[in-house]
């Protein structure tokens, strides 16, 4: 589901229409689910750095005040694996 997200769903986080790219935001944390072990799958590992890093980069830069803080709100409990590593 992770290409899904990559490849379907962040294109609308720079959608000039704020509504969509909340809902892109909220869209894309839905849809994933982490694989119970993806320390062996790095394919899987380099597909969520790149959703991370898009996200995270909404977070920081969009103009949108509710929609940096949907996205930060978005960031649940499936991407601790990813955001907790060394």
């Amino acid at each position: 589901m992770g290409a899904f997200v990559n490849e379907i769903v962040l294109p609308y986080l720079d959608h000039k229409n704020p509504i969509i790219r909340r809902a892109a935001a909220k869209a894309g944390s839905l849809l994933y689910v982490h694989p119970k072990d993806v320390s062996s799958n790095s394919l899987t590992r380099n597909i969520m750095s790149q959703i991370i890093q898009k996200f995270l980069g909404v977070v920081m830069t969009d103009r949108d005040k509710q929609t940096r803080l949907t996205m930060l709100e978005s960031l649940n409990e499936n991407f601790d694996i990813f955001l907790s590593e060394p």
